[in-house]
């Protein structure tokens, strides 16, 4: 069990750093004030192009989601979780984990790292998004909300996914706090959202 984690774990670091690239390099090209921006050689307005970030980013969504699913029943099927697949999901390298346990709870802030910075790069692609389609003409109306609704729903589900697999392999006091975090970056990132657009 624990070759197949490994290379779901693998995978997962692997989609989740290209998500945050993808978020990461809208956000930057979106803080430009031109009215056109240039991804990849091809010219987009600004509405247009928060179209195409929703989109590209709900589809590795959907991808990531299905490879958290994998994990789950990869874990969950057995009725005891191997120590070294606890270790493995604990001392996972990537920066988006928010599995990351240290033994003894040594690093406990550090812990904590994983789960804002998902939540970080998820609130900066809604707030580009949002920025880009800021300006946009009443055409761009229904497919921006159910673009940007498919995104958050995918937020969600990816969160609850989480979720599971922290209720799986992490005691449920550092569940408890973790939830408490989510909580309160969820909130730090309405409060800011609704600063940002007024």
């Amino acid at each position: 069990m624990k070759e197949r984690v490994d290379k779901i774990l693998g995978e997962i670091n692997s989609v989740t750093v290209w998500l945050a690239g993808i978020i990461c390099t809208t956000a930057l090209i979106s803080s430009q004030a031109k009215p056109t921006l240039k991804i990849l050689d091809a010219e987009f307005d600004r509405p247009r192009a928060g179209l195409l970030l929703f989109a590209v980013v709900s589809l590795v969504c959907i991808h990531l989601l299905r490879l958290l699913s994998l994990l789950i029943d990869t874990i969950a099927t057995s009725t005891t979780i191997e120590p070294a697949v606890l270790v493995a999901l604990h001392t996972n390298p990537s920066p988006f984990t928010p599995l990351s346990l240290s033994p003894g709870g040594k690093r406990y802030i550090l812990d904590f790292v994983g789960i804002a910075a998902l939540i970080s790069v998820w609130w900066i692609g809604a707030i580009s998004g949002m920025r880009l389609l800021a300006a946009a003409p009443y055409a761009y109306g229904v497919p921006a909300f159910i673009l940007f609704c498919v995104y958050m729903f995918m937020g969600i589900l990816i969160a609850g996914a989480y979720g599971r697999l922290m209720k799986i392999c992490l005691p449920m006091t550092v569940v408890i706090a973790r939830a408490g975090a989510v909580g309160l970056l969820v909130a730090f990132g309405l409060w800011f959202g609704s600063r940002y657009f007024t």
